[in-house]
């Protein structure tokens, strides 16, 4: 995944992107479960990571076979860092993914932080961000940001 140009896709960029799903029913469920969706830009044979908007997800797709799955999130709103679905957002805005790819970073709007998954596990920590909107720099907590 080093290849990933880390510019964030438009809903119409998502339904060119679902194009090269064969399946007209796996095109549906795609669109109806990534409402409001912000994608990374995925090389050829790659994952796309979308931020899943108002499911309060971040979901993984396989480019070459359309297979969705969700990495991190309840679909409840929250804030909870944890593994898998048992971590949640509120309206995760946006989605790039480290240099060496085993790293998602996550703009969890609601919730005024920037959230960090493992890749190979779904492990979700809040890397920065106090959970209030102001601006203030500063280190992990310290940190605020106004989205």
């Amino acid at each position: 995944m080093e290849d990933v140009n880390r510019r964030l896709f438009s809903s119409a960029q998502i339904l060119e992107l679902l194009d090269t799903t064969p399946s007209v029913k796996t095109k549906l469920d795609m669109v109806t479960q990534l409402l409001a969706p912000r994608c990374t830009n995925p090389s050829e044979g790659a994952t796309a990571l979308v931020a899943g908007g108002n499911n309060n997800e971040i979901r993984s797709i396989e480019i070459a076979t359309g297979v969705v799955t969700t990495l991190a999130g309840s679909g409840s709103i929250g804030s909870t860092d944890a593994t898998g679905t048992a971590a949640s957002f509120y309206y995760p805005s946006g989605v790039a993914i480290t240099p060496d790819g085993s790293t998602a970073l996550v703009a969890d709007f609601n919730n005024h932080k920037i959230r960090s998954i493992v890749i190979a596990t779904g492990v979700v920590t809040t890397l920065a961000g106090s959970g209030s909107a102001a601006f203030a720099d500063g280190t992990g907590a310290a940190a605020s940001f106004y989205t």
